[in-house]
Formats: C-alpha cells, sequence, structure tokens
C-alpha cells in the first residue's frame, strides 16, 4: 500500500490535547493478504488481522453502513472469538438498556467498537489504541430531477481520514489502519466533504433566501425546482414574490410542504392533531419502532394495533396520543416495541411549534373523530406527492408518472388504495413510498388549483388516450370523462 513515514502529520501534531504519537501503518501487504482484505471489506466486516497484540487496548473500526446486518455482525463475532475477549455489537439499541449496570460494567471489556462516521465528530471514546479506516461514507444525496434522496457510498474526504485517525493516540501512543492506498488518498480523495448545500433539498432553503441571502450560489436548476415548489404551495406568487402564506410558513422550521399543512390545519379545524403528525414527521431518520432479531414476530404484532385505515400519518397520530395516554411512560413503550427517545424528541419538536403557533395567534382545534379533516390537510401539504394505483405494478406518480411502491413498512402495504398521497420516496431495491395516506382526487383540485385541473375531454391528447387510466370518480362514465390534469404555468426564472 505504498509507504508512509512516521506520523507527524500536521494536522494531529497540532492539536493541543492530543499529546501522544499516532502511527499511521501503510505498508504493502501480499497479494493472500489483500484479497482477504477486499473479502472482508467487501461483506463490510472489519478485519480482524488488524488487530496487533503488541497493545491490549480496544480498536475500533469506523465503516459506512448505518444498516449493518444482525448476520454481519455475528459472523464478525464468530471470526474474532480466537483473537478478541469481548465483543459488543453497538446499534440502536433502547436507552433502558444503555442505562442498564450491567450494560455499563460490560462496556469497560469492550475491546473492538464497529462505528459509523458518528465517531469522526460526535463520539469519543477513552482508551482507543488502533483505528480501522475503510475510507468510505453514506451520504444523503438529492437529485433535483427525481425529487429523491439517496444514500450514496462515496469515498471519504482527506480532511474525514485525518479526522478517522485522531480518534486513537488520545491517553497513549496510537496507531491507524487505512484500507485503501496511498495513491487512492493522494489522488482519489476530495481535500475536504462536499457542502451539504450542494447536495441536499434546498425547497426549505430558499424559503429561507427570500428573507436573506445566500453566501455561495447553489446549482440553478435546483433552485428552478425549489422556486416551482414553493408556487405550487402558494408560498410565492407569479413574479416570485413572496405571498402571506409564505411569510407565515417561513416562520417554522420546517419543510415548506409541512409548514403549509400545518397552517391548512387551523382553516380545517383540526391542527391539534396536525400537529402531532407534524411533530412525528420531523424525527427525519429516527426510527418511532424497533424490531428485535429475536422478537420480531411480537414486535410486527404489537405494531398492527396501532395501524389506522386512513393510513400512516394517523398510526403516527395514534401511536403519539396513546403514549399521552399512558402519561408520556417510558416502560409502555418498551412493551409496545417503541424508540422512547424518538417519542420525548417528538413532544421537544411539538412544543418548540406548538410556541410559535402561539406567537401567530394560530388556534389549536380538535377535530374529535372526523379524521376526514386530517385527510384533507394532509392532502393540501402534500399534493406534488400524490399517486394513483396502477393495474398492472404498483403506483404512478401523478407529476412525472414514475412507478413506486409502498413500503412494506407501511399500515397501508396490505391494502393497497386507488388514490394516495406520501411524506418521502426513498430509494432501496425499489422506489418506495413512506408514510401513506389515503385521498380522494377531489381534493387534489380543491386544495392544489394552482397545480390540478379537469381535463378537457375533448382535448385530451393522443398519449392520455392511450394510457387507458380509468376515470377518476365513475367507472361507469366514458373513458375520457374526468380525468386529472398537471395545469401549467410560467414561474419566475431569476436568469431571465
Amino acid at each position: 500500500m505504498g509507504a508512509c513515514k512516521h506520523c507527524g502529520a500536521k494536522y494531529l501534531n497540532n492539536v493541543t490535547r492530543m499529546s501522544y504519537h499516532l502511527r499511521l501503518q501503510c505498508k504493502k501487504i501480499s497479494d493472500v493478504e489483500k484479497k482477504h482484505v477486499i473479502q472482508l471489506y467487501s461483506k463490510e466486516h472489519p478485519s480482524p488481522s488488524v488487530t496487533t497484540s503488541d497493545h491490549p487496548g480496544t480498536s475500533m473500526d469506523v465503516g459506512n453502513n448505518p444498516n449493518i446486518s444482525s448476520n454481519d455482525l455475528d459472523e464478525f463475532q464468530r471470526q474474532a472469538d480466537s483473537l478478541l475477549t469481548k465483543f459488543v455489537c453497538t446499534g440502536y439499541v433502547p436507552l433502558r438498556v444503555v442505562d442498564n449496570q450491567h450494560f455499563r460494567e460490560f462496556l469497560s471489556l469492550i475491546n473492538v467498537v464497529v462505528a459509523t462516521n458518528i465517531a469522526e465528530t460526535s463520539l469519543t471514546i477513552d482508551g482507543i489504541y488502533y483505528v480501522v479506516n475503510p475510507g468510505f461514507v453514506k451520504q444523503k444525496i438529492y437529485n433535483p430531477k427525481s425529487g429523491m434522496d439517496s444514500l450514496v457510498v462515496t469515498p471519504i474526504s482527506q480532511a474525514a481520514a485525518q479526522q478517522r485517525a485522531g480518534r486513537a493516540g488520545r491517553t497513549d501512543p496510537g496507531k491507524c489502519y487505512r484500507l485503501y492506498t496511498e495513491r487512492a488518498f493522494r489522488d482519489e480523495m476530495l481535500p475536504t466533504p462536499i457542502p451539504e448545500i450542494q447536495r441536499t433539498n434546498l425547497a426549505h432553503t430558499l424559503l429561507q433566501l427570500k428573507a436573506m441571502d445566500f453566501m455561495d450560489a447553489p446549482p440553478v436548476e435546483a433552485m428552478l425546482t425549489a422556486l416551482q415548489q414553493l408556487f405550487q404551495l402558494s408560498a410565492l406568487d407569479e413574479d416570485g414574490l413572496l405571498t402571506r402564506l409564505g411569510r407565515r410558513m417561513a416562520e417554522f422550521p420546517l419543510d415548506p410542504a409541512l409548514a403549509k399543512l400545518l397552517i391548512m390545519s387551523v382553516d380545517l379545524a383540526c391542527s391539534d392533531e396536525v400537529l402531532t403528525i407534524v411533530s412525528m414527521l420531523s424525527l427525519a431518520n429516527q426510527a418511532v419502532f424497533y424490531r428485535p432479531k429475536e422478537r420480531q414476530e411480537i414486535a410486527d404484532e404489537k405494531k398492527s394495533k396501532f395501524h389506522q385505515p386512513e393510513g400512516d400519518h394517523c398510526t403516527l397520530l395514534a401511536v403519539y396520543n396513546s403514549w399521552k395516554h399512558h402519561h408520556f411512560s417510558p416502560s409502555w413503550c418498551y412493551e409496545n416495541f417503541l424508540q422512547v427517545r424518538s417519542l420525548k424528541r417528538a413532544q421537544d419538536i411539538r412544543k418548540q411549534l406548538l410556541g410559535i403557533m402561539d406567537r401567530h395567534k394560530l388556534d389549536m382545534v380538535s377535530c374529535g373523530r372526523d379524521v376526514l379533516r386530517i385527510q384533507k390537510a394532509i392532502c393540501s401539504g402534500f399534493f406534488r406527492n400524490s399517486a394513483k394505483r396502477d393495474p398492472q405494478e404498483g403506483y404512478r406518480t401523478l407529476v412525472d408518472g414514475q412507478t413506486v411502491y409502498i413500503h412494506p413498512s407501511s399500515s397501508m402495504f396490505q391494502n393497497q388504495p386507488e388514490w394516495v398521497v406520501y411524506h418521502e420516496l426513498v430509494m432501496t431495491t425499489k422506489e418506495y413510498m413512506r408514510e401513506v395516506t389515503v385521498i380522494d382526487p377531489k381534493w387534489l383540485i380543491e386544495y392544489a388549483p394552482s397545480f390540478f385541473k379537469l381535463g378537457d375531454s375533448t382535448k385530451l391528447s393522443a398519449f392520455k388516450r392511450n394510457q387507458k387510466i380509468d376515470p377518476l370518480f365513475n367507472k361507469y362514465e366514458d373513458p375520457n370523462a374526468w380525468r386529472l390534469s398537471r395545469l401549467k404555468k410560467k414561474i419566475y426564472n431569476p436568469n431571465r
């Protein structure tokens, strides 16, 4: 792997709190060893052979996959049994386990820590003497053409590599093993990571831009996509100026669609319920449910008790209200396989949003059992994420005709309703819709008149006739009688 001098990295030597030497082990290896390392890494198994015996301390593998499977960790533990005294499979365990006295005693016996890139900055463990760096990271990248976020495995930057090496040698001399060549470090890795503004959805950022200004200009295509989204949400007028609704939406630290959903819920007299739903949706990647490997069937059975026929948004509402009914009990969460940390985070978000609503005199009104109001409010915010069931396969989005599917974890996975709106699309083996709610297609015209209109059957294009889609409201009518069409309007172009 090329030769590297004894650690003399300027970055590490200039850190005042690090008073010990760190050695970067870069050396040539045989073809047999190289093949072994590649096989182990391709399976996302940290190589136990790099845990040397010249120091009895803890070693850390900084990997790229936050969803390492249980089978992978079991296999690594089996291979490492002959070399290591103890092994801890650290995952997203409930807080009760972490606080347990037995767990803290067990923590003192750790020999190997398997961590994601959270270990670069957010996690510091004393006694780390060896660091194994595969050289990759999973980054969330937004594609403005498809409107989807994807988790992509990419090489880390040179700065991140130095940061990972810095996990060792804090209390004693340490070593860092990099599972890539010196040439790859020099020629293939960027000096610094790509700024988040260049790989994220700009809709919320662009909304804030209307009241501020940018330091760095984002891509033009992403700007136009965000402008179009805000215009369709009625946050901007046809001249690209901020509307009264847009001004209110900008007061909330939310995605614009969620902000509009929350504001519209006041007019629909369901703001109390929608505030809870928005708070649960704002958890980002924090899971509400968890499925232990040895109790998956029981966990699925517990989860099914919260399922609501209207969809996943109402399911999240049912979870929070049940937790509230049980006086926010942590033990009740454990019994129902719910992440108490996620629910507490949603509770904090709800309090913050409630304060903003009170400040702007937005009334808190409950709809009681009239769930239809909640569905209409969700449709008013997520009409762009509408889809119709395809008789042949999955669903077709109304915006661009993509073939998508309901996520297997959804409460709607077995029912497959005719018309739905979804919170987001995720790409795994297929393009899946997350957080799905049933809608009536008439609501799309009612709450998004600038985006949808009733199609004129006398002026229907040949392309749409060939689609052979059933009428929206009455399948016995003429095939071209009722149809939703995109309403095309000119939008503001900053380059014009």
